[in-house]
């Protein structure tokens, strides 16, 4: 019997590290604010802006993340603080799932009058860099 030549594993792909310090612009899915928002819950955005490593592309803009809302409270009528706290767990590109990690987006209003912490407009930016996982 002939001896069969053994197979070479495929590579593993390099994860893709963005420099700390990153923005990442996607437009939320859904309307969130300190007052609603429960802390775990999903969120779900679309990428805005293509972004590259390096020069090489990396995630087109359309792709999809989710995430989970890290901290919500609900803002006080005198003393206590409304804050919004955001991460990403995952982006879709190109229709391959990938999680990912990123800073958190933190967002917090004094308690007066009827504002809530949560960003101003569905656009937001993660201000830290991030590193996907395969």
């Amino acid at each position: 019997m002939a001896a069969v030549p053994p197979q070479e594993a495929e590579p593993k792909p390099q994860p893709i590290v963005f420099p700390a310090g990153t923005s990442l612009t996607f437009r939320l899915e859904q309307a969130l604010s300190s007052k609603d928002s429960q802390e775990g819950q999903t969120l779900l955005a679309t990428i805005a802006q293509p972004e590259s490593v390096g020069g090489r592309s990396a995630i087109p803009a359309g792709s999809r993340v989710s995430g989970t809302v890290v901290t919500a409270k609900k803002k006080g009528k005198v003393k206590r603080e409304g804050q919004l706290s955001l991460t990403l767990t995952s982006i879709t590109v190109h229709g391959r799932p990938h999680a990912i990690r990123t800073g958190v987006f933190d967002s917090t209003v004094k308690g007066k009058g009827k504002r809530t912490a949560a960003p101003r407009d569905t656009s937001t930016r993660m201000l830290k860099g991030f590193k996907t996982k395969s």
